[in-house]
């Protein structure tokens, strides 16, 4: 290393210039750090305990669809007519079939054709929508021949590409089969089950015997590892399978199971996103980070060497060297030794301060509840309310979980207007939970609006509001509609038909708006609870420029519409680019 290398590698330039690289990076790489350790893993967890309640909620599905079909197939085991009439066509009356017909209308949810076989004759009668009530003799190789010969029981199978439910009909004493009892399953029956695991998820049906059905036909080697998974499940825990999670469940006293499995890379998907953002951003960091440091300690350091250089010229002549490239703090101090002392005695304590202070804002932090943990803890409890058939607990905890997770969402600043709906709709339903009736909504935006940006939670405080101000205690109905209207720009109308302002304070809170004034006379904490006006009209000012933000109007139905001025282009960016 050459001594002007070493000599700059001294100066306050270069210390500088590394102290701010420090500042800036450390912390970048310490939040970075800490979110794919923790956030990472929470969120991994968080994809489990929801898969695990999908299954649990599935099978509670199954064995109520189960029950149902049970309860099907005894009714018509009761009839003790039944098969003898089936035996004699010559003398079947129109009791069988309004049985069967009544029986078929009662259960058209999940039913869709009922099938009734006599053993020893062959014979059959059967009745669905399509061609009504039929009945004719069976050859010895029929299609339902596989399902005869079966155990006591309801079992499940797949004939003929469509989903049955079957069961014998036996003497009670000596157990010999005398007939069959076949409901053939409507396409809905599985699409239910769709709608539970979502279209990411691949599920099928089996029983100890093999595969009955599945939404996608699945791999060899996944189905033996589903049968192993079963015979060896002694939790909810999933089994990992080379790229698949693995769940499964039981209908209780039924030889028929529902397992559920998910691509590992759906539940941990968002480490490798993380990461590449992680990198993404140390990088941006760095390149923006690095011509600043430069430029500004060139700005801090220049006048300390012009006058180092004035120093030396009068009083230091006997220091040798480049005075750029020379330790500067140096000479100064040799030349003002106290002034030094006590500037380095002051920032010494504000440097201590400074570190007392983030220390106890350090603790402070960690001393505040993980929201991830109440965000689980609220997926438990909607759980726990499923299993105990309590559909509303389970329904509010569910979307407090989504109203949580959506306020905890890392560099998302700005979100779609689709992002704001799905949150308000959770916040709304929960504050229906609590008014009934009386609380009525309308959202009104198609999905080619939906595609704008704006600024996190900005829907949320404006209904808030409505609920705080607008809507009086005694109020036998309350209604808020959100639409939109397009012309020269794009307006997005929340509107409630509550007590409303009054036309002076409506105009104040206007005119401070479009001023743009911080004044805080006007829009106080009362106004809103989280989020003022002022601040939601200054992010979407900031986001889209002065011309844009949030005005007031007194609504037709007597209370307020809150305008949210959106720029008509970012519309069309939005759905150019989405």
């Amino acid at each position: 290393m050459t001594a002007s290398r070493r000599m700059f590698m001294k100066s306050i330039r270069s210390r500088l210039i590394a102290n701010i690289l420090a500042i800036t990076i450390i912390p970048v790489v310490a939040f970075l750090v800490y979110s794919l350790i923790f956030v990472s893993d929470d969120q991994i967890q968080s994809n489990l305990k929801e898969n695990e309640t999908k299954i649990a909620w599935a099978s509670q599905h199954l064995k109520s669809h189960t029950g149902q079909l049970r309860d099907v197939m005894y009714a018509l085991h009761l009839e003790d007519t039944l098969l003898a009439e089936i035996h004699n066509p010559a003398g079947l009356s129109t009791t069988t079939e309004n049985v069967l017909r009544n029986t078929l209308y009662a259960n058209s949810n999940i039913v869709s054709s009922i099938t009734v076989i006599a053993t020893a004759s062959n014979r059959m009668v059967s009745i669905d929508y399509e061609r009504g009530f039929t009945r004719r003799f069976l050859p010895d190789n029929h299609v339902y021949a596989p399902l005869q010969g079966t155990p006591v029981g309801i079992g499940y199978a797949t004939l003929d590409k469509h989903l049955v439910a079957y069961h014998t009909i036996n003497d009670f004493k000596t157990q010999q089969e005398l007939g069959l009892i076949v409901l053939q399953l409507k396409p809905g029956f599985l699409q239910e089950f769709s709608d539970i695991f979502g279209a990411d998820t691949d599920f099928m049906l089996f029983s100890s015997s093999g595969l009955i059905t599945a939404n996608r036909a699945p791999s060899v080697e996944l189905v033996d590892a589903v049968f192993i998974h079963h015979s060896q499940r002694t939790s909810i825990e999933p089994m990992v399978h080379e790229n698949h999670y693995i769940w499964s469940g039981r209908v209780p006293s039924q030889d028929v199971y529902i397992a559920a499995m998910v691509d590992a890379a759906l539940i941990t998907g968002l480490n490798n996103r993380m990461i590449s953002i992680a990198g993404f951003i140390i990088l941006l960091s760095l390149s923006i980070t690095i011509p600043i440091a430069i430029l500004l300690s060139n700005r801090i350091t220049d006048p300390i060497t012009q006058l180092v250089s004035h120093m030396k010229q009068f009083e230091f002549s006997h220091v040798q060297g480049d005075t750029k490239r020379y330790d500067e703090l140096k000479l100064l101090e040799e030349s003002y030794n106290q002034m030094i002392d006590a500037m380095s005695k002051m920032v010494r304590e504000r440097y201590e301060t400074k570190i007392a202070m983030q220390s106890a804002q350090l603790k402070a932090l960690q001393a505040q509840i993980n929201p991830h943990f109440l965000a689980n803890t609220f997926q438990m409890i909607s759980g726990m309310a499923l299993h105990a058939e309590a559909p509303d607990i389970y329904d509010a905890t569910l979307k407090m979980s989504q109203i949580l997770r959506y306020s905890m969402k890392i560099n998302k600043e700005a979100v779609t207007l689709h992002d704001e709906i799905e949150h308000i709709a959770d916040y709304l339903s929960i504050q229906k939970l609590r008014f009934g009736e009386a609380l009525h909504f309308t959202i009104n935006v198609p999905e080619t609006v939906q595609r704008i940006r704006l600024p996190k939670l900005t829907l949320q405080p404006i209904i808030e509001n409505s609920f705080r101000h607008g809507f009086t205690k005694g109020r036998d109905t309350m209604g808020i509609t959100i639409d939109h209207a397009l012309g020269e720009s794009l307006m997005i109308r929340i509107t409630d038909d509550g007590s409303g302002i009054s036309p002076d304070r409506l105009d104040d809170i206007n005119n401070t708006l479009q001023k743009g004034t911080t004044r805080q006379t006007v829009l106080l904490e009362d106004d809103f609870p989280s989020i003022g006006l002022a601040n939601l009209d200054a992010r979407i000012k900031l986001l889209y420029g002065a011309r844009y933000g949030i005005r007031l109007e007194a609504a037709s139905t007597g209370g307020i519409t809150t305008l949210l001025h959106l720029p008509k282009e970012a519309l069309t960016n939005a759905t150019t680019h989405r």
